[in-house]
């Protein structure tokens, strides 16, 4: 599958008609953040960084007291670990970096239980 179609299998995962920009989740949304691009639904988030850029994300538009986030891998398709933090400000690394290691950081309400979409992956 082409990056373009994991990147709308990880949109269609999530309820897409609340989506909306918010680049106030970031820490400075101005010239560092150019290829990080935030947007947001009632109870998630998405955080595309272009080059692998670190970000501060403030998840505090969205529901639940705890969170879980995840590292979407659009080249492939695949979802790394999931770790779980307080609905509180953090920062993200993605797991590599460059030119062409764009990553989504995915972040939800854990009483949600979303599900990853599937990976490529055999």
């Amino acid at each position: 599958a082409s990056q373009m179609q994991h990147l709308r299998n990880l949109v269609e995962s999530r309820p897409m008609a609340e989506r909306v920009p918010d680049q106030g989740i970031l820490d400075d949304p101005g010239g560092h953040h150019d290829h990080v691009q935030a947007t947001r639904g009632k109870d998630y988030i998405f955080v595309y960084s272009a080059q692998g850029k670190s970000f501060t994300v403030h998840p505090e538009n969205i529901t639940g007291k705890e969170l879980v986030a995840a590292w979407y891998n659009p080249r492939n398709g695949e979802t790394g670990e999931s770790v779980r933090f307080a609905r509180a400000k953090k920062m993200f690394t993605p797991p590599s970096a460059g030119y062409g290691q764009d990553w989504v950081l995915i972040i939800d309400d854990a009483s949600k239980n979303y599900s990853y979409p599937p990976s490529s992956k055999k």
